[in-house]
């Protein structure tokens, strides 16, 4: 049995069939287990570059660290996809260098970070969705898509109150829609609209709205099973933004949209047991943050302790505004995010980048300092926290033939000259 990162359910009853230490299929049949596993089996043997020049892994190591040494103002970014011990060192790098840590992520799920800070987050288990929702409410998520297997794992089955009910509320491009009668278009643009319609609906208050009739209509059958059912579940995801949609101010309208859903599932639970979920991917890199710092992420280490700054402390502010002077990059989110910004591309190649890279993270763009890692949780072992914050061991699949990203870290760290907090530095 195999657990899998192909998504955040984090299935871990997968069977692979092998062939020359290669996987070659995936049982139960998964589009992104699919994906994930056959990424390995074309993956081609690595070394370490300098400036795109193949070189040995102590030249790189050596390079690696005169940059980061030279800089002044540097920023550590990813560790989302990297191993829950790389992300400790990571951490333990930018508090030595003094450096800007952001942890790589998408616009819509970082807004369900601040919402979380300010709302809190009444949550749940997906175990707990199989055996007790009998309401599901997918709202702007596609699992069909983007969790290919989480209707059969956890939506199938009678559970312990009766008859279970899903509703998607969505874009009429959701796939998911067709897996159930109940459906409600809405528009990214209609997102908070039709939330405080909800709310009103749940307190008996039918408040004016310019949603459309069919949308309406929808949300007050939805009321009446939210008021009704014995355990429900909010299920949220990326469709609460526009396709592409990344900037701060995308962040600040998905913490709106979240701060109102924990609201609506807090007045909920006044007459049923209700709960809300991100529907997202495995990984855990915010909780190692937390557990380090006090904080998910966004943090600064120039003052010498980490301070908070979730508008600041952004890779994406920091190279807009010239404020950083080089990168370390490490993690699988962090190579897909520069992968799909040209802009991000252009500025990173203008500072020294120094990038941990695993078989999966290709790419036309080049590094000044390429360092190859083990692949995590397939060729080291690992820990994968779940979409749902359960932990999940990973053992070791292939043969490891490249050091790990904590073993890599662990020889950087061990050369970083200690930064001591200057007045220059980022600002606290």
């Amino acid at each position: 049995m195999r657990v899998c990162r192909g998504c955040g359910c984090g299935c871990d009853d997968l069977q692979l069939e092998m062939m020359n230490d290669q996987p070659v299929r995936v049982m139960p049949v998964c589009e992104l287990a699919e994906k994930y596993y056959g990424n390995l089996a074309m993956s081609r043997p690595m070394t370490a570059e300098i400036g795109g020049q193949e070189v040995e892994l102590e030249e790189a190591l050596t390079a690696a660290v005169e940059l980061l040494n030279g800089a002044k103002t540097p920023v550590v970014y990813g560790l989302s996809g990297a191993s829950l011990r790389g992300q400790k060192e990571a951490i333990a790098v930018a508090d030595r260098i003094g450096a800007v840590l952001d942890v790589a992520g998408e616009a819509w799920s970082n807004g369900v970070t601040l919402a979380v800070q300010q709302t809190g987050h009444a949550g749940c288990t997906l175990g707990e969705i199989r055996e007790r929702a009998d309401l599901v409410v997918f709202w702007g998520v596609d699992p069909v898509r983007t969790h290919p297997r989480f209707l059969s794992r956890f939506c199938a089955g009678v559970p312990l109150h009766g008859k279970r009910t899903l509703v998607v509320v969505d874009g009429l491009q959701n796939a998911t829609r067709l897996q159930t009668p109940h459906f409600i278009p809405l528009k990214p643009s209609e997102q908070l609209d039709a939330i405080l319609f909800l709310r009103g609906l749940c307190k008996e208050r039918e408040l004016s709205t310019a949603l459309a009739d069919e949308t309406r209509s929808g949300l007050v059958k939805l009321a009446e099973c939210m008021k009704t059912c014995q355990y429900g579940v909010i299920c949220v995801g990326p469709g609460i933004l526009n396709e592409g949609e990344e900037t701060s101010q995308a962040v600040s309208k998905a913490q709106q949209i979240c701060m109102q859903l924990s609201q609506l599932t807090t007045e909920l639970n006044a007459v049923a047991r209700f709960q809300w979920m991100p529907l997202g991917e495995a990984g855990g890199a915010e909780a190692v943050v937390n557990w380090q710092t006090g904080y998910p992420g966004h943090v600064s280490f120039a003052s010498g302790h980490p301070i908070y700054s979730p508008s600041e402390y952004q890779l994406a502010a920091l190279l807009d505004g010239q404020e950083v002077d080089a990168c370390l990059m490490l993690g699988d989110r962090a190579w897909e995010n520069v992968a799909c910004s040209s802009r991000w591309q252009r500025q990173l190649s203008e500072i020294p980048t120094v990038a941990l890279k695993t078989g999966r993270n290709a790419g036309s763009w080049q590094p000044a300092v390429c360092l190859p890692c083990a692949e995590p949780g397939v060729q080291t072992a690992n820990t994968l926290f779940r979409m749902d914050g359960i932990p999940l061991p990973q053992t070791a699949l292939l043969p490891q033939v490249l050091p790990s990203d904590a073993e890599l870290l662990q020889r950087i760290l061990a050369r970083l000259t200690l930064r001591l907090p200057a007045n220059n530095s980022h600002k606290s």
